[in-house]
């Protein structure tokens, strides 16, 4: 039985008509160059491999592909070649058996859901585009099964009331792949969407320009696992809110999260757990109750991260969190008398997001939390904004080599450093080399060798021996505060001898 999409509370019942079933030639493999012997081979189990020899329009009248109902597995060879849906509203390939859907080196094109099973589903070398419809709109939809996206483009998909990338209930695995041009203009919308508890891991891929006249999610697991691995979330933009990663627990390096735009806004969210190394959180603006570069509900650490350009905290804690060798600049927001914006709830797309206070009035934020900072620079907050708070319980505590330029942060650890005044001496968020841009330090900063080489590779520095871009920690004498290590000038190339 077919489930409708949930998020949070938000069920879009996805309203699909039966296409009319046909028989087909049965055979292990056939070749198809139509509409009736797509649908003939599609539709009949005893058919486990087809390949398209020409491009493939499918019609209404014509009964499109059919839908697929066995627990035989297929693949479909595209060669190349494009299946077009011409049927509004319609899906392209639909499989309601439990059999396995393969479908490789092919361009989808129209209708509003371009791979819709039950079965395990594996793409490759796809493109899924230009989708759009009435109420709902999927690149690939896959319930219960695993879910498998690699080296494909999804993009153009338009929804009126809910538009999605790629949405799973089973395990989810999206390598070298772009979902980009997911739009709602009434509803919800998202990248990527785990409706369950299953695994999700993204690799080398790119979810951009998430947008929605509601809100905007750009990947959303919730009761899930998130592995990240080189991916880029940007762009996503909602009028009642944007979320860059909305996740259960995220264990996240080398991953960019950009451009995220509210009212209500956060680059990433987790709900129960967080690693996040070598990673960049930029450009969040909005001025709403909540918005936050980095906002954890539950315990983790930040390690070789750059936070910067936030209307709200770089980092908002209420769970034990600790931050090694990473800057946070440029973030909170002031927000008038009293200092405070309180919510009893933000609903973000049937979202619970947040109960009670929210400070945005500093670049670090201990909600009734610890969070401790290592080899750390906390500096240049917004206008208005003070490097360190603590909320309630919460409290932010030096393990020792950090800088700031007010006092906020009680920095009393061995080899600390709050002044006013302090200037970090950063350049601009650029790319410096690495998977993510990053803030690189003058080389006359005084954040250069301000850890003794024994600091910074030994106690909460153990184990770290790169720094953001991936380039060894320590280079020189000793380990540079914040998020890069300063390395030293290549060699001059040796003179050529020209007699």
């Amino acid at each position: 039985m077919r489930r409708p999409v949930l998020m949070g509370t938000l069920a879009s019942a996805l309203v699909l008509a039966a296409l009319p079933l046909a028989t087909a030639p049965a055979g292990a493999g056939v070749t198809v160059g139509d509409e009736a012997a797509l649908q003939a081979a599609w539709t009949d189990g005893g058919v486990t491999d087809i390949t398209l020899t020409a491009d493939i329009t499918l019609t209404c009248g014509g009964g499109g592909a059919g839908t697929r109902a066995t627990s035989e597995s297929v693949v479909l060879h595209g060669a190349g070649h494009t299946i077009t849906q011409t049927c509004a509203d319609a899906e392209v390939l639909s499989q309601t058996g439990s059999g396995a859907v393969v479908v490789d080196d092919v361009t989808i094109t129209g209708g509003a859901v371009g791979i819709h099973a039950e079965g395990p589903v594996s793409v490759s070398r796809a493109v899924i585009t230009h989708l759009a419809g009435s109420g709902t709109a999927i690149g690939i939809q896959v319930d219960p099964g695993a879910l498998t996206v690699t080296d494909t483009v999804i993009t153009d998909v338009v929804g009126q009331a809910v538009a999605i990338g790629v949405v799973g209930w089973g395990a989810v695995d999206v390598t070298r792949t772009r979902i980009t041009g997911v739009a709602s203009p009434g509803g919800q919308a998202v990248g990527l969407l785990q409706n369950g508890a299953a695994p999700v891991s993204v690799a080398d891929s790119t979810i951009a320009d998430v947008t929605s006249g509601n809100a905007a999610i750009g990947i959303q697991a919730t009761g899930a696992e998130v592995t990240l691995r080189g991916t880029a979330v940007t762009g996503v933009h909602g009028v009642t809110g944007g979320l860059g990663v909305l996740v259960g627990v995220a264990d996240a390096i080398d991953v960019t999260v950009r451009d995220v735009a509210g009212p209500t806004a956060v680059g990433l969210y987790t709900l129960s757990g967080l690693v996040l190394w070598r990673s960049t959180i930029a450009d969040v603006t909005g001025d709403g109750p909540l918005v936050a570069g980095i906002l954890t509900y539950g315990p983790g650490t930040v390690v070789d991260s750059t936070v910067t350009r936030v209307a709200g905290p770089g980092i908002a804690a209420t769970a034990e969190l600790g931050v090694a060798f990473s800057t946070i600049t440029a973030t909170g927001r002031a927000v008038g008398a009293g200092s405070v914006e309180t919510s009893d709830v933000v609903d973000l797309g049937g979202v619970r997001i947040l109960d009670g206070a929210f400070d945005p009035t500093s670049q670090v934020l201990a909600d009734s939390a610890r969070v401790r900072l290592f080899g750390t620079v906390v500096a240049d907050p917004n206008a208005g904004v003070v490097n360190c708070r603590g909320v309630d319980t919460g409290v932010v505590e030096s393990l020792g080599y950090d800088r700031a330029d007010d006092t906020t942060c009680g920095l009393t650890g061995v080899g600390d450093l709050q002044q006013v005044g302090f200037d970090p001496q950063l350049g601009a968020l650029a790319d410096n080399g690495g998977p993510t841009f990053t803030l690189l330090p003058s080389p006359t900063s005084p954040l250069v060798d301000a850890i003794p080489f024994a600091a910074c590779a030994s106690g909460p520095a153990a184990g770290i021996t790169t720094d953001q871009r991936g380039l060894p920690r320590a280079a020189f004498g000793g380990c540079d505060v914040g998020a890069v290590e300063l390395q030293p000038d290549p060699p001059a190339p040796e003179p050529t001898f020209t007699g």
